[in-house]
């Protein structure tokens, strides 16, 4: 009897495979809390509960999305970039996609540039930019600035004036932040595993006497 190798199951394909598998299920769930609505025509707590059910499925559809993407992310191609072209384009975007829509404030040297991947650049500084317009109360203006860092390295720097957990003991202050984020909450998991890939790192300080700082750090190249 001959036999034949199972193929190894890799992560990324396991997630990957894991959500095309939930979302059949979701989306019978869906239709069928929708199809109850429209038969019924319910109010009061029956119809704020199949209101709250439908709002889960979206979150759940919202986390298998964003766990696809983060198992999805990888290093194309290193090319010549520069920040303020990079900042502006993350800006262009939050105003085009963003519920609300902060002033971004950008501020940097014209001409500083690094070797990197701006597709994974982008998804960094456009998770970062969405939390900031999330908290940031109306009115109130987030700041996008990019300077050198050292001799061989340079920052990108998203600060906003929205609440911010204490950075006191490491994993409390990791929920608290994942918290702030809209969507699924793994804005921040992307954010910080496409700064790992372009071979940099990702850090936040609290603001006095609110606000939060994250800096992207990037070798130049």
């Amino acid at each position: 009897m001959s036999m034949e190798r199972v193929p190894t199951c890799e992560l990324p394909d396991l997630v990957i495979r894991l959500g095309h598998q939930i979302r059949n299920p979701l989306a019978t769930i869906q239709s069928g809390i929708q199809l109850v609505q429209v038969l019924t025509q319910p109010a009061g707590e029956v119809a704020e509960c199949l209101a709250s059910a439908l709002g889960e499925v979206a979150r759940i559809e919202t986390m298998l999305r964003d766990a696809q993407r983060l198992v999805r992310l990888t290093v194309e191609a290193a090319v010549p970039v520069m920040l303020a072209e990079a900042a502006r384009r993350a800006a262009d975007t939050l105003q085009r996609s963003a519920p609300t829509k902060p002033d971004v404030n950008l501020d940097g040297p014209p001409q500083l540039r690094v070797n990197t991947d701006p597709e994974l650049l982008h998804a960094a500084l456009g998770e970062l930019l969405a939390r900031a317009a999330h908290v940031t109360p109306a009115g109130r203006t987030v700041y996008l600035r990019w300077s050198e860092h050292g001799t061989d390295r340079a920052a990108l720097e998203v600060e906003d004036p929205g609440p911010c957990p204490p950075s006191g003991d490491p994993e409390r202050a990791l929920r608290g932040l994942m918290a702030t984020w809209p969507g699924s909450g793994l804005g921040l998991c992307l954010a910080e595993r496409a700064c790992t890939l372009l071979g940099g790192h990702l850090d936040w300080s609290r603001l006095d006497p609110q606000g939060c700082c994250f800096r992207i750090t990037l070798p130049r190249g």
